[in-house]
């Protein structure tokens, strides 16, 4: 049994990973801030310790893998001492790379969506007769009502793939699934045209007789497709998307009905957003060819399923069917309470189309309500570089507060002053120049107390409050609902 010992252990990803180590017997321990992340309960449901700080005397004795979170640097002291004292010692992404060569591995990337789909991809290779398809996954959160990472064998691994720093350009893939491309990540992609450049590179990477699926639904997305069927005619290309025309072309019969280009019937999906209808299909197809792919494929079917005369329409109808029953995962769409008439919500949108995809699917659930959104920016550069969305994103809601930006541990903080009070008062103007839009109020708050007492204020019976944001303000919920409460 091999010992592992994980450096920011708290993050997303890393606490993922520390889960599925457990899951496979190993030792593991790790260390990270004091600051409550919202992977606390996972960790601790599975009894792995937590060290606060980062002080070389935490490395335990006799650790073989000191794995560390990409945020932090590669001097750091604990780092230092592993690599004296003999470690094996890779950063998170180093370590997925080692992870995706010992097997086939298929990859979910894109702009957002990522770990939604990787998710859902997850929990459909789980259900019925499919729970016995021999697979593993990591990926940025957990399904709602779970403390597991899926480990059902490690015949095939599936994982979430992020393009930040290019790293998803060290995976060795078989298959993949790209959800869309918007620019993002400006502190390293300094240009549209690079960030778009990764995900080609990303495209030609994919082994030969591979296949990618991808949601052609944006402009770059399309763009990559169109340049994989004329360069990687090797691949097994699935384009998908509601622009589509092809075999996945999506299309709205109905309020909750779709027609799907290949499939023989119509399928019912949730009344939601139109990115959260590709997301749903995106990954019932990645699930399907998944299955398909594999040296001696099987089709696990269950009993009464309905049978084409193709295996891709018979298996992807029954991944439609299952889709529905998808729980959720903690932190997207999170339900945090429901008190004194008010719903409250966490979601991680951190992206201008996240946050209008998150306010859309609000308002479609809960036409007669009003939303409010408690959003933190992430990080500085991001809120410049993608400042003008933000603000037609952020003025779909009826109330908005700003929190100060979030730098996290890549250190990205805004020299100039806060971008994010340039983001409320840019928010402000747009109620002064317009009698016509949803938004009615926006507030600036720079420190948690602030917001507390601002949303508390503000919230009435029947409104929503989602905090918003790749931070960590969803633990503010609680207080906002006893202050509300007082405040009554």
């Amino acid at each position: 049994m091999e010992s592992f010992y994980l450096v920011g252990i708290k993050g997303t990803g890393m606490a993922a990973l520390a889960v599925l180590l457990d899951e496979w017997g190993m030792e593991v321990a790790g260390c990270d801030r004091q600051e409550v992340f919202s992977t606390e309960a996972q960790l601790e449901g599975h009894r792995i310790r937590r060290d606060v700080g980062f002080d070389p005397a935490l490395l335990p004795p006799h650790t073989d893998w000191v794995v560390y979170s990409s945020a932090y640097p590669k001097d750091l002291p604990i780092l230092t001492r592993a690599r004296e004292a003999g470690c094996k010692v890779a950063d998170y992404n180093e370590f997925l790379a080692i992870l995706t060569r010992r097997q086939d591995s298929y990859v979910v990337a894109g702009s957002h969506g990522k770990t939604t789909c990787t998710a859902m991809t997850a929990f459909l290779l789980g259900q019925g007769k499919r729970s016995q398809f021999p697979f593993y996954a990591v990926y940025g959160s957990m399904l709602r009502g779970s403390e597991r990472m899926p480990c059902q064998g490690r015949q095939a691994f599936l994982l979430e793939g992020c393009e930040y720093r290019d790293h998803f350009l060290a995976y060795h893939v078989r298959g993949a699934l790209i959800t869309n491309i918007e620019w993002d990540h400006p502190d390293y992609f300094p240009t549209e045209k690079d960030y778009v450049a990764s995900f080609r590179g990303f495209a030609d990477k994919i082994e030969r007789g591979g296949f990618l699926v991808i949601c052609v639904d944006d402009k770059h997305a399309r763009e990559l497709y169109l340049w994989a069927k004329e360069h990687r005619s090797d691949l097994n290309l699935l384009p998908y998307g509601f622009s589509e025309r092809g075999s996945f072309g999506i299309r709205r019969i109905q309020k909750t009905l779709y027609g799907i280009g290949l499939l023989p019937t119509y399928v019912e999906l949730p009344s939601q957003s139109e990115q959260w209808i590709d997301d749903m299909v995106g990954a019932s197809l990645l699930a399907t060819c998944m299955l398909l792919d594999a040296k001696e494929p099987k089709l696990y079917l269950d009993d009464g399923m309905l049978v084409t005369g193709e295996a891709l329409p018979t298996v992807l109808l029954g991944m439609l069917r299952d889709i529905v029953r998808y729980p959720g995962t903690v932190g997207r769409m999170e339900m945090m309470a429901d008190e004194d008439g008010v719903l409250y919500l966490d979601d991680y949108a951190h992206h201008p189309t996240q946050i209008r995809m998150v306010v859309e699917a609000l308002r479609q659930q809960h036409p007669d309500r009003q939303v409010m959104v408690l959003f933190c920016p992430h990080t500085a550069s991001r809120t410049r570089a993608l400042f003008p969305g933000f603000v037609k994103s952020l003025a779909t809601a009826d109330k908005v507060v700003v929190q100060k930006t979030y730098a996290s541990a890549r250190g990205d903080s805004d020299q100039g002053g806060d971008a994010a009070l340039l983001l409320a008062e840019a928010l402000q103007r747009k109620i002064d120049r317009t009698l016509y839009g949803k938004l009615s109020a926006v507030a600036y708050a720079a420190t948690d107390d602030d917001a507390v007492r601002i949303c508390a204020s503000w919230l009435m019976e029947g409104d929503i409050l989602v905090t918003m944001g790749a931070g960590n303000n969803r633990f503010l919920t609680s207080r906002i609902v006893s202050q509300r409460k007082q405040n009554l």
